[in-house]
């Protein structure tokens, strides 16, 4: 079960309503923003420019042979909804030739980051079962585009990662907040509002784990041409004002100086740490601890009943980082972390003190406390006790 949050505001939900209306008894101009907003006479004006809706008669309505004149009621999703034509995921047979049926439907999107090629793809087959595949070829270009996987003899150990590059930018700020820490003149900034997804997928990662139970990279690809896709969706974005990065700076340095000192004296059995450590010391303390609080942030949101796959990070900088809507229009999740921020943030600390995986050795978290298979930092800079 997950939390639905709903918000009829978001432009891409409110574009399909204006949709509906239209097809249904038009919807008049002179009534437009007293019915669906402020924002509604821009959107109409996109519908427009998009052949998808025609004032006439002082009324608008839906253009003559477009395509929701027929049922428009049918694409409308309340979490948002892909503004592309799905991907066929068509397994190929012992031959090399593609199966009729295909195995799923993905997004865009959804293609881009899972059935890149190279990458594991797990199917359901039409009895029920399930079966690995590996992804062959993911052709955009054509019509219907289409992810062509071969099955696998044995599922692989291996983990292939997509190699991410988005860029977020505002489009409009809906609620700004600025949260006082327990330092005076130390501030949290969050910024909820409606922003455009520029995201590329430029390469692959495989991953491959040792006898230690540590992941080593074993392969890296970078492709040719890149798969990217540009959309909207609500992004909330993280940042610590100047005097909090100030101060963050000043105690690091001592930090740094006492734990090294700890470690001249010590065993080898600190390695780890003072790996970590020196990642902070080149990462910065701002970098680590917004790095890590949306970390534990995502990985503890189950217990509010939201799905972390829902929500991307990104933009992560050394002062701000950004998280959006992974759904085109809009699932939810940034909502429901802005609104409830501080509930999100108990919820996290609680996780972080109470997680089972943790032991005396891993003093700066584990992979269940930190780790996310998608992170745009490789994972890097990442520790619960800085």
């Amino acid at each position: 079960m997950e939390l639905v949050t709903f918000n009829p505001s978001y432009p891409d939900i409110k574009k399909r309503h204006l949709v509906c209306a239209a097809a249904e008894d038009g919807v008049a101009d002179e009534s437009l923003e007293r019915i669906f907003g402020k924002s509604a006479r821009e959107l109409v004006g996109q519908l427009e420019g998009d052949s998808r809706l025609e004032l006439s008669g002082g009324v608008w309505r839906t253009r003559p042979n477009s395509r929701e004149t027929r049922a428009p009621h049918e694409s409308l999703n309340i979490r948002g909804s892909p503004a592309h034509d799905p991907v066929l995921v068509l397994p190929l047979n012992a031959h090399g030739e593609p199966e009729e049926k295909a195995l799923e439907e993905v997004s865009l999107r959804q293609a881009m980051v899972r059935l890149f090629p190279g990458a594991n793809f797990v199917g359901h087959l039409p009895n029920g079962s399930i079966s690995s595949y590996r992804v062959s070829s993911l052709d955009v270009s054509s019509s219907p585009m289409v992810a062509r996987v071969i099955p696998l003899v044995k599922s692989s150990k291996a983990t292939v990662k997509p190699i991410k590059d988005t860029k977020v930018s505002f489009l409009t700020v809906w609620k700004e907040r600025w949260i006082p820490l327990s330092v005076p003149g130390a501030q949290l900034h969050l910024k909820f509002g409606w922003g455009r997804v520029d995201l590329s997928v430029i390469g692959s990662e495989t991953f491959e784990r040792e006898k230690d139970g540590k992941r080593k990279r074993a392969e890296k690809i970078m492709f040719e041409t890149p798969y990217s896709i540009t959309y909207q969706a609500p992004c909330l974005r993280l940042g610590l004002s100047s005097r909090v990065a100030q101060l963050l700076q000043i105690s690091s340095h001592d930090q740094d100086h006492n734990l090294y000192k700890v470690k001249d004296d010590d065993d080898d059995d600190d390695d780890d740490d003072l790996g970590v450590l020196r990642g902070i010391k080149a990462l910065g303390p701002a970098f680590v601890i917004l790095h890590s609080c949306l970390h534990l942030i995502l990985n503890s949101s189950s217990i509010m009943m939201l799905s972390a796959s829902d929500v991307d990070e990104t933009d992560v900088a050394f002062e701000s980082a950004t998280l959006v809507d992974s759904m085109e229009g809009g699932s939810g999740v940034c909502e429901t972390i802005f609104s409830s921020f501080e509930e999100c943030c108990n919820n996290a600390a609680d996780f972080a003190e109470k997680c089972t995986e943790c032991s005396q050795t891993l003093k700066n978290g584990c992979g269940g406390c930190l780790y996310r298979s998608h992170c745009p930092c490789s994972n890097e800079g990442l520790s619960k006790m800085h």
